[in-house]
């Protein structure tokens, strides 16, 4: 949602466009680091074949 939000704010009302942009940006790092422990695993298990 978040993600979404900050898309829609950055391309509608150009003077919240670095807020926006910035949401935006840790909405994707919210994400990423939510699914590291998931990309740890997967690594794990290749690497033990």
């Amino acid at each position: 949602a978040w993600f979404s939000h900050g898309i829609m704010v950055a391309m509608t009302r150009p003077p919240e466009r670095w807020p926006a942009l910035a949401e935006t940006a840790l909405a994707l790092l919210v994400l990423f680091t939510a699914c590291l422990p998931g990309l740890k695993a997967v690594r794990d298990r290749r690497r033990r074949g």
